[in-house]
Formats: structure tokens, sequence, C-alpha cells
């Protein structure tokens, strides 16, 4: 069998953290090697607050893969799409100058302009890893993101070999906004982690409910503070472990509500098991998001046996079963948030089997060597 040269495509913000795009990239590229694949990866570390962070973390953790760092001029963050197409501009010029590959795997658009440049300069492979969607007419979809985005998204969907999307969910969306082949869309779940520290048994008075994540509006954060404080001389205790760009908007959400004696705000941690530290001390995890591709969320807290409380209109149906192995509300609704958290109140003993049965659910379907060898069986076939 050819080795293949992969080139991977992704911003890369900080991969010691694990969360989101960065624990996808990692957790596939310290597997193909496996498969007689190898993995390039190009990325920014203009993001990162220690420049040689990302190229230290592979180097150390990701044996066969080679690692370009470049320095580029702005903030994915924060850029508009005039500065979108100059970085993409020099991430395509680098590539040209100084890899060599046989395939693309572009992780999400913050790369997108260079991946369809390249695909059609040189007809290579481009595989598309969708990780969040947002379409003009989803639901879900956030009016602060720029219609450019969208059209980003939408022109690697339907140039791509092959779309891989992690979720049933995602697939459904996708089809119906994009008119894409069956065959041009593949499942291909995301897997769950073995805990790294001991499950522990803490009894306590109150309900220990966390949020952990990035403090932006597609994750709607407001409906748990806005529904806590009608439940406010109740016994719980809120952890929200995090940062982005409403973290002042949450602080004065918090003082609004009077809840400054129930809810702890927490720096999001880059150390796994400190993080995991706060998952096994609740006892009811939170995932209030409006839209996500999946929800890594779901399957961590799965993976440490807690339940989850979950909107029914994100990932989480497809992953759980509400009232047996997790807990479904409707995130447009405060009271609904409000009906289930009152449900947990009075039975705060029944969680522990909720999630005991939310690991059951999952362990056997979502696993990380599974879908990299599915990944990998793709790849080659492209090639």
């Amino acid at each position: 069998m050819k080795k293949v040269k992969c080139l991977i495509l992704s911003p890369l913000y900080y991969p010691e953290r694990h969360g989101g795009i960065e624990k996808v990239v990692y957790e596939y590229t310290r597997r193909l090697s496996h498969y007689n694949i190898e993995p390039i990866i190009v990325c920014s570390k203009s993001s990162l607050p220690i420049p040689n962070a990302i190229y230290s973390f592979y180097c150390s953790k990701v044996s066969g893969t080679t690692v370009w760092k470049i320095e580029l001029p702005v903030d994915f963050k924060s850029m508009d799409y005039f500065e979108y197409e100059k970085v993409n501009k020099e991430v395509t010029t680098f590539i040209r100058s100084h890899v060599n590959y046989d395939l693309i795997w572009c992780h999400d658009w913050y790369f997108g302009m260079s991946a369809l440049e390249l695909q059609e300069e040189t007809g290579k492979p481009l595989i598309n890893q969708l990780h969040v969607l947002k379409c003009e007419e989803s639901k879900g979809r956030m009016d602060s993101w720029r219609s450019w985005i969208d059209l980003i998204q939408r022109a690697l969907s339907r140039s791509s070999d092959l779309n891989f999307a992690p979720t049933q969910k995602q697939i459904s969306l996708i089809k119906h906004h994009m008119d894409l082949q069956t065959n041009d869309l593949i499942h291909l779940p995301y897997g769950i982690d073995n805990p790294t520290i001991p499950e522990k048994l803490i009894e306590t008075k109150s309900l220990r409910l966390l949020y952990y994540g990035r403090f932006e509006k597609e994750k709607n954060i407001q409906v748990i503070l806005n529904g806590l404080k009608d439940l406010i001389n109740n016994k719980f205790e809120l952890v929200l472990v995090g940062s982005g760009s409403l973290e002042k908007d949450i602080i004065e959400l918090i003082k609004k509500n009077k809840l400054e004696n129930k809810v702890s705000l927490i720096p999001f941690t880059k150390n796994r098991e400190e993080l995991e530290e706060y998952i096994q001390s609740a006892d009811l995890i939170l995932f209030p998001s409006l839209y996500e591709a999946c929800g890594l969320v779901l399957l961590e807290a799965a993976a440490h046996k807690k339940p989850v409380l979950y909107t029914s209109q994100a990932t989480g149906e497809e992953f759980f079963t509400d009232n047996v192995s997790g807990l479904c509300f409707d995130g447009h609704n405060a009271q609904s948030f409000n009906n289930k958290i009152q449900w947990a109140l009075d039975n705060v003993s029944k969680l522990k089997k909720m999630g005991r049965n939310a690991f059951h659910e999952i362990s056997n379907k979502y696993c990380w060597d599974r879908s990299s060898q599915i990944a990998s069986i793709y790849i080659h076939s492209l090639v």
C-alpha cells in the first residue's frame, strides 16, 4: 500500500486544551501513521501566547507528523473577509513553495480558500472535515456570523471529493441546504476518551452543575442564568469554566439575576486532568448550545458517567434518550430548562444511574480508533 502524504489544514489555536477542532485534529493525526499515512500539518502560531506551543505539542505527542508553522498577520477570531483572503493567500504561497502532499484534509473554513485554490490548481483530492456548519436558513445559525463564512463553507462542501460529518443531524442539515449527493457525505463519528483520573464519589447537599466551553452567543449560556434566577432558593451551585467574547455580559447577567453566591466563574484550563476534576465533581453537565456539529462535551461527560442536560436544537438527542441517559430541554425556553433542573433537584440520587446509562449508550458506538481506520480507508481510496 502506497504511503500517502496527507496535508492537514487547521488553525489549531490551543492544542494542549484538546478543545473542538484541536481535539479532533490531534486524535486523527496521532493514529494516521498506523495506516501508512503521513500527516503534514500546516497551522498558524500567531494566535498562541507561546509561539512554539503547537510545534512542541505535536512533535512530542504525534510521531511521524510533520508540522509547518506559519507566522500570520492577524488572529482568526477577529479578522474580516479581506484579512481572511490575505491570510489564505499567504498559506497557499507557503504550501506551493515548501510542502509536498498527495491529498488535502481541510478542517473547517479557516484555511478553506487555500484548500479550494490548491485543489483547483493541482487536481489533488480534497476532504472537508465539517466541524460547524452555519447555514443562512438554519434555525440554529447566529445572526452575528458573517455571510462570507457561510459562502466559504458552502464552496468547500460542494467542491470536496468527500465531506466527513460527525453526526447524522449535521448530514441532514447539509443535504437539505446544500443539495449534496449522499455519497459525498460520510458519517464519521468522533470518539470518547478513557478518563485519566479515577471516578470520585462526592456527597454534597447541593446539586452541582457544570458548564465548560466557550462563552459565545451560539453557546446560549444566558438560558442557564435566566432559568436559574427563578430557582435561587434551591440548593444548587453552578461552575462556569471557560472564556470568550461574552464574558463581561455573563458577569453582568450573574449580578443582575443575583446569582453571585451560586455561580463560580473559572478561566478555561489547558490542563486536562484539572478539567476532568471539574467534570468528576459535577452531578449534571449543562450543554445549552443551539447548534453544534457534534459537541465533544456530550461524549466527554458520558465517558465520565455524568448525565448531560442538552437542548433539542443541538445534537444531544442523537446520543442520549431523554429521562433515561440524559435530560433534554428547549434551548429557546428558560422555563423548559427550569423544569429539568427542578427534576434534577428532586432526584439527585437518580442522576448517577442516568450517567451510567449515558456511558453504556455511547461506549460501543464512538471510538477514535475505529473512526481513524475508516478515515484512512477513504483517504487511500482517493489517492
